[in-house]
């Protein structure tokens, strides 16, 4: 009896923190922007620490999909698939990127549109983090955040794949491609190093009741991934580079 105690005292707890955490969480997006087309937008937030923490518990999510990334280095992918009223969110510890100084918040948040893939449930563009430890309430998102939409992404639509033989015939739900302008791109947009001087401040979402998204936590591990590098140019066309050895880890310019 005393162990059932325990537990339902344990479990409510968790409840009831998991409720505080989702009715206070705050939305941001990129000012002004048309909140469900096609877009892919960088968030930005600086912080400095005396102290690194022994452990930093973050709560994320985006719609639809977010990358996070910490001092430079690539930390998680989300949200996991859900619907309207399941919108997944995810638990990390950033202690163990952290440094003294200094650092470095930083989220790349891609909306589909209407090309976006079929299991992909969707409200607008938007995105949320906020830290367990009120002491670091300082980093949670609002309009201290900087945004930034980056124009070097163009979607291939789902149109254009439906009847080009390079993709597919028939039915699709993957959603449309991506075209990558490198000369567009924010090359470093994730560092500490990078000048974001011109970006404009995110727009704290609001709503006459509660947020689109019923928040619940993910229900399955993490994507495994790992950096995989090339060893070489083996063909070009067109443009005046070598072919030959590469490991991907020098800067190569494309003229």
């Amino acid at each position: 009896m005393k162990q059932f105690t325990i537990r339902f005292v344990t479990i409510f707890l968790i409840i009831i923190r998991f409720e505080v955490f989702a009715q206070e969480a705050i939305w941001v997006s990129y000012p002004s922007a048309n909140q469900t087309v096609y877009g892919v937008y960088h968030f930005r937030k600086t912080f400095d620490l005396e102290k690194v923490p022994e452990k930093l518990i973050i709560y994320v999510s985006a719609d639809n999909r977010y990358n996070l990334f910490v001092n430079g280095q690539r930390v998680c992918y989300g949200p996991a698939k859900g619907d309207l009223q399941t919108y997944k969110y995810d638990v990390i510890d950033i202690a163990p990127f952290l440094r003294r100084g200094e650092n470095l918040l930083a989220a790349l948040v891609y909306n589909g549109g209407e090309d976006k893939p079929l299991a992909f449930i969707s409200s607008q563009t938007a995105f949320m983090l906020q830290v367990e430890n009120e002491k670091f309430n300082r980093i949670n998102t609002g309009t201290e955040w900087k945004v930034y939409k980056n124009p070097g992404y163009k979607v291939i639509s789902y149109d254009e794949m439906l009847f080009d033989e390079r993709w597919f015939y028939g039915f699709y739900a993957c959603g449309g491609g991506d075209e990558v302008f490198a000369e567009k791109y924010p090359w470093g947009w994730e560092t500490t190093s990078f000048d974001d001087n011109n970006w404009l401040a995110a727009e704290s979402l609001e709503f006459d009741k509660q947020p689109p998204w019923n928040l619940v936590p993910r229900n399955i591990p993490f994507m495994a991934g790992h950096l995989v590098y090339p060893s070489k140019i083996r063909k070009i066309t067109g443009i005046g580079i070598p072919t030959g050895e590469w490991n991907g880890q020098t800067p190569l310019i494309v003229p």
